[in-house]
């Protein structure tokens, strides 16, 4: 880094912690988030352009917005999945998952809630992909 960038960065640390107030409810640490934020910092230092016509500031603020944004989806796409088995099965009516996975049901009653978890299931496919995890 060149001295002009270590400057930039010195003189906007406060930017970050403004930044990083934003997400302060997100979940993650405020430390995480400073750290992150201060990566941003740098990279919108080393990659300023003056000629651009933008103010700095305004170029860095979109750098570390964007630094914590990566965080937090890479923090989401790592976190698991859970479904509860006392949710009800999309498009039956009062059909539960822990009524599907029973197994002191008779035969008929077996067979209908197979019929019906197919159909939930086949409805669920044609949700998008999104819908489909959520």
């Amino acid at each position: 880094m060149t001295e002009q960038q270590q400057a930039l960065v010195l003189e906007n640390m406060r930017l970050v912690s403004h930044c990083a107030m934003k997400f302060q409810h997100s979940g993650i640490s405020w430390d995480d988030l400073c750290s992150c934020g201060n990566l941003g910092l740098v990279k919108a230092a080393i990659n300023f352009d003056p000629e651009k016509n933008i103010r700095f500031s305004t170029y860095a603020g979109r750098c570390i917005d964007n630094e914590i944004y990566i965080l937090l989806r890479q923090r989401k796409k790592h976190s698991p999945v859970t479904e509860s088995l006392d949710c009800e099965i999309l498009g039956t009516e009062g059909l539960r998952f822990h009524d599907v996975l029973t197994d002191d049901t008779d035969m008929a009653d077996a067979v209908e809630l197979h019929m019906l978890a197919s159909d939930a299931l086949a409805k669920i496919q044609s949700f998008p992909a999104r819908n489909r995890r959520i």
